[in-house]
């Protein structure tokens, strides 16, 4: 039986990974700084059309904040596994202004001190590293959509903490661990939490209808991202630990482009409301609208493809919130 140590795995994405690994009868270990799995991935397992809510209980949890070498040490001495899917970290970029060295920390050291202690255990398995889009910065409109060999130019201090972990996971492929980057972009699903933008808007159209409101105000709407659904993304990290080239860099994305827009007018007819909603100045991005969209033909080259649509992807994040109005995974 393949095994998979899944690092973040009581998160948003680590949950979906590890339904869907447990589904292709992986063995899985997750690590996370609790150490257990909560009540939310449960629901996220029982939430999926191809979900195995008893078979949760088959994950064995390790407790680590990915700081002291000697646990890390012991856990690769105590555990075989073939891969590892490095989800662990700070997420929200925001965090990462009024934290930038606890961002630094968690993003760029603590993948260092995993990969160092599976270096001197020997260890030379698959290492999926979760990067992100956000490294590629801002980008001209003339230079999308953004291939793996565009500059990276990070504008933030969770774009730089990613590059920078990025870069150190370069320096172990000579000590035969097998690197893979991945670099999502925008993803969404049942289960995120509602400070990210799709979640935001249904919580709040969820909301307005509570309290009769008839308009919401909101801000900037022109930006366009890349949003591709959190089992495709899932289905991307196991593809890549089968197929992808060590040392290579992955995006995630399906290749085109929505705006914000789009999202509320998606997200207000799966609702199935009239509500309005009104644009604040004062909401606005000071440098205007922005857009970023990927090339995915590389992953596509090895074997994936979205199966999801947008418009389905907010409709299960809608049904999923009809059990669960909080939204997001703990």
């Amino acid at each position: 039986m393949k095994s998979a140590l899944i690092t973040g795995i009581r998160g948003f994405v680590g949950s979906h990974l590890s339904s869907l690994m447990l589904d292709d009868g992986w063995k899985v270990i997750g690590l996370d700084r609790k150490g257990e799995g909560p009540e939310r991935m449960n629901q996220v397992f029982s939430s999926q059309h191809n979900g195995a809510p008893g078979k949760i209980e088959n994950i064995s949890y390790i407790a680590s904040d990915l700081s002291n070498h000697d646990q890390l040490l012991s856990i690769f001495k105590d555990h075989s596994f073939d891969a590892i899917v490095h989800l662990a970290g700070m997420a929200f970029v925001p965090e990462g202004w009024k934290n930038p060295a606890s961002m630094l920390q968690s993003n760029a050291i603590c993948t260092i001190n995993l990969l160092s202690a599976g270096r001197e255990a020997g260890w030379k398995g698959r290492f999926v590293y979760v990067s992100s889009s956000d490294v590629y910065g801002n980008t001209d409109a003339s230079d999308l959509p953004i291939h793996e060999n565009s500059p990276v130019r990070p504008n933030s201090p969770y774009a730089s903490s990613k590059l920078a972990a990025e870069q150190f996971c370069g320096y172990f492929l000579r000590d035969g661990i097998q690197v893979v980057i991945a670099r999502p972009f925008n993803h969404i699903g049942p289960g995120q939490k509602t400070h990210f933008v799709v979640p935001s808007f249904l919580q709040r159209i969820r909301q307005a209808a509570k309290t009769n409101e008839n308009k919401i105000t909101v801000g900037d709407m022109e930006s366009g991202r890349d949003f591709t659904d959190v089992r495709d993304v899932a289905r991307a990290y196991m593809l890549l630990i089968e197929k992808g080239i060590v040392g290579d860099v992955y995006n995630i994305c399906t290749g085109k482009m929505v705006t914000i827009k789009e999202i509320m007018d998606i997200s207000l007819k799966i609702a199935g409301t009239d509500l309005k909603y009104q644009v604040d100045p004062a909401l606005l991005r000071p440098e205007g609208a922005t857009y970023r969209y990927g090339s995915s033909e590389k992953l596509k080259a090895a074997g994936w493809k979205p199966g999801y649509t947008l418009e389905q992807s907010i409709r299960d994040m809608w049904k999923f919130m009809d059990q669960y109005p909080e939204g997001g995974i703990l």
